[in-house]
């Protein structure tokens, strides 16, 4: 999964939550027994492990997540805060803000692993949390506990019978199932790309079976900041919440294990033949009419029933869902040509972007925008992977002067990043969220699009120029001074 979209937002939060650490490790010096300030350093240091772990940063992941298992020591009672933790952590501190600015420069976090400042958080919890280990066990074994106690239902969750099946056959061949709900920071600016991560991190462990709300509505943002999912898989369930925690901006994940099977119902035709084998048997048989009517099992397995499970291969799936996108992006490409049937009818009937200006005292986002257009282009492909749709868009050669790699560009007063570049096209990636707000949903290759340029970019240039500019040779030559006379 290319994951470079985020990397600014990756960064940003990552620089709060350094100086969260930074601040707070100061007031642990001197209050060791601050309760806050632990609390506040774990979910610092685990909100960083998340994020670590979903940009692919191991080593960075690796020593947040041994600085949150010294502060989960700590804040069970199992661990105190002295002097010697404290300077390690100022250590992981420094360590950490090395790991940002290497990614910030060279979008790789590096090659130092700070095996001995991991070695030291492990030595601190190997010394002073032994004697508390049975506790621990006692916690992790009634969570477990907890989570395996769980009949089937679907009060909550409705699932179709098919869903039951599949949660039937899983628990015959020994695998869990889970329960499991969700809740995504309510400050969370991609929530629905939160939910995408959580959903790419659970495959290869599992699959999910049921999502409540539906896939699509958590991809369109249709849900507040909780959804629940059904998982079937062979790991443990605190491996399972592991793996949906380690996304960032995940504010909790707990649920429960299904143990107990769904009641089986019969197939419509089991329905039938019984009623039909009853009616028969009341009429010949009167006496034989009980037996009769237990001859049709309860399970649905009768000759001729049918299965109400499929197996399909996920990369199937997958070019299935490529697909949908590419239908969805054509069906809204036919509306706007229906709108735009001529002058009159684009100007009653088409669909205009929108965007308030910016107050001047606000936080800064995205780039200057003027209005002004600088000329038009034409789409030459639209094609969507996973996570966005991306157009490639044929511009002129004074369009494309300005345009830069990871730059900007207004596309129909769009404010969007430049992913990549050619001599004559440029491509920029939308996320669906973008998409669905803005006419963008409704372009098709061929189409035209207002573009302009960055302003800063044309006023480095006038002003690089100004001297040249200013320095202009005479319009008076010999020829003209004699063709008038002189």
């Amino acid at each position: 999964m290319d994951v470079s979209q985020y990397l600014e937002i990756f960064l940003d939060e990552s620089n709060e939550h350094l100086q969260t650490l930074s601040d707070q490790l100061i007031i642990l010096e001197k209050e060791p027994d601050n309760s806050d300030t632990i609390n506040e350093i774990f979910r610092a240091a685990h909100s960083l492990k998340g994020m670590a772990g979903t940009m692919g940063y191991k080593r960075m992941q690796n020593l947040t997540h041994d600085m949150e298992n010294v502060f989960s020591e700590v804040r069970n009672g199992n661990m105190e805060v002295n002097s010697n933790l404290v300077d390690v952590l100022f250590q992981c501190l420094d360590a950490l803000e090395t790991y940002v600015d290497n990614i910030r420069e060279t979008q790789d976090e590096g090659t130092d692993d700070n095996e001995p400042i991991i070695k030291a958080l492990n030595a601190f919890i190997a010394s002073e949390g032994k004697g508390n280990a049975a506790p621990a066990a006692k916690k992790e074994e009634a969570s477990a506990a907890t989570a395996s106690a769980a009949p089937a239902d679907d009060k909550d969750m409705p699932l179709a019978d098919f869903e039951k099946n599949a949660v039937n056959e899983a628990l015959k061949k020994n695998l869990h199932v889970y329960k499991i709900k969700v809740s995504v920071d309510e400050n969370c600016i991609l929530k629905a790309a939160r939910a995408f991560l959580v959903f790419k991190n659970l495959e290869g462990h599992g699959d999910i079976i049921k999502s409540e709300p539906s896939v699509q509505d958590i991809e369109d943002e249709k849900f507040d900041f909780d959804f629940s999912i059904i998982v079937v898989t062979e790991e443990k369930y605190d491996n399972i919440i592991a793996l949906i925690k380690n996304v960032s901006e995940i504010k909790d994940a707990a649920g429960q294990e299904i143990t107990q099977p769904f009641p089986e119902e019969q197939t419509e035709e089991a329905k039938e033949e019984k009623k039909e084998t009853s009616a028969v048997s009341q009429t010949a048989k009167p006496a034989a009419a009980k037996p009769a009517a237990k001859k049709p099992t309860s399970t649905g397995k009768t000759s001729g029933s049918v299965s109400h499970t499929v197996r399909v291969d996920i990369e199937k799936l997958d070019v299935l869902m490529n697909l949908v996108s590419e239908l969805i992006i054509a069906k809204n490409g036919l509306v706007s040509a229906s709108h735009v049937e001529g002058d009159e009818a684009a100007a009653a009937g088409s669909p205009v972007n929108l965007e308030r200006a910016m107050a001047a005292n606000s936080r800064f986002g995205g780039h200057i925008v003027t209005g002004h257009i600088d000329g038009t282009g034409t789409i030459c492909e639209v094609k969507s992977d996973e996570i966005a749709v991306c157009y490639s868009i044929k511009a002129p050669e004074k369009i494309m002067h300005y345009i830069v790699e990871k730059g900007s560009v207004a596309v129909d007063g769009i404010s969007l990043t430049v992913a990549k570049t050619t001599q004559t096209t440029f491509m920029v990636s939308v996320i669906p969220h973008t998409a669905q707000c803005t006419v963008l949903a409704y372009k098709k290759a061929g189409d035209t699009v207002n573009l302009e340029n960055d302003c800063i970019g044309k006023y480095i240039e006038h002003f690089l120029n100004w001297e040249k500019e200013k320095t202009t040779e005479s319009k008076i030559t010999r020829e003209f001074l004699f063709s008038n006379g002189f």
